[in-house]
């Protein structure tokens, strides 16, 4: 039998929950398919659907606003050691149970992250000369280190009724996979098919002449589960017990951009090819 004091401590925390409609509002904003945080005011807003095209090109989802897509996903993470590319620290493949997670559709922008406190490093000399010079609202921050993501998100969700984070390894990958298993890319084995491997990401083979990040709105082919660059542009951190960064960049071959892949960097680094993607735990 339950402890009376357990339930009233559940009651007590979904009644805090998601503004004055208690459990109910709670409950709802946990199965919206869309959660955004407006970044001015820190509310937390629902959204029923949103069409596709409307969240890459609407400029709220990479200015003002954060915008979350709701996953509940498992499958197959890991690679096998035959893989092009494969490196000894990567897991063999493994089955993940699906699990509920919202997860940015974006990653973190420029205009983001200064208005949830960051410090522009991208505007420091030496990380703004190696990291492409690429200054823009809705290109991804870069030169964060991983120390500071969570500070500044901890005090920007300090008070309020949700938290943001990094996501785990496992998180990370599922995520990056959206819902595809056990393939080097969320679009299969091969870099570069008959649709181009530009059109979904940008790393050094598709980068062209262009030098740095591209803005997260680039027209870019989002994976099956509605989310922007897993796979290059900027590495993003995630949450493991040593430094560790995924997905690859606009530097670096399409090789060390697979969904497998994952890179040790000193959690204290301000690197201009790493930036970060949230998750939102309401």
């Amino acid at each position: 039998m339950r402890s009376p004091l357990i339930i009233m401590a559940a009651c007590a925390l979904l009644a805090s929950c998601g503004g004055s409609g208690g459990v109910a509002d709670a409950v709802g904003t946990f199965t919206s398919p869309y959660l955004a945080i407006d970044l001015a005011s820190g509310k937390l807003e629902a959204y029923a659907n949103l069409d596709a095209d409307a969240v890459r090109s609407d400029p709220q989802w990479k200015t003002t606003k954060l915008l979350f897509r709701r996953l509940e996903l498992g499958g197959t993470i890991g690679v096998s050691g035959s893989a092009l590319g494969v490196d000894s620290d990567e897991p063999t493949p493994r089955t993940v149970a699906p699990t509920v997670m919202f997860v940015a559709v974006f990653e973190v922008t420029q205009v983001q992250w200064t208005a949830l406190g960051g410090t522009a490093r991208w505007l420091e000399p030496g990380l703004r000369a190696a990291g492409g010079s690429v200054v823009a609202a809705s290109a991804p921050a870069y030169g964060l280190n991983r120390d500071e993501v969570e500070s500044v998100t901890a005090a920007y969700h300090a008070g309020r009724d949700y938290l943001l984070a990094l996501p785990t390894n496992d998180q990370w990958e599922v995520a990056c996979r959206g819902g595809t298993s056990g393939t080097l890319f969320w679009w299969g084995d091969a870099p570069s098919d008959a649709v181009g491997v530009e059109v979904r990401a940008v790393v050094a083979e598709s980068a062209g002449s262009m030098v740095g990040a591209q803005a997260v709105d680039s027209g870019r082919s989002a994976n099956p589960a509605g989310l922007y660059d897993l796979h290059g542009n900027v590495w993003e951190w995630v949450d493991s017990p040593s430094g560790t960064v995924r997905g690859g960049s606009w530097n670096d071959t399409v090789a060390q951009a697979r969904a497998a892949n994952r890179l040790a960097l000193d959690q204290t680094i301000h690197h201009p090819l790493v930036g970060a993607r949230l998750l939102l735990i309401p």
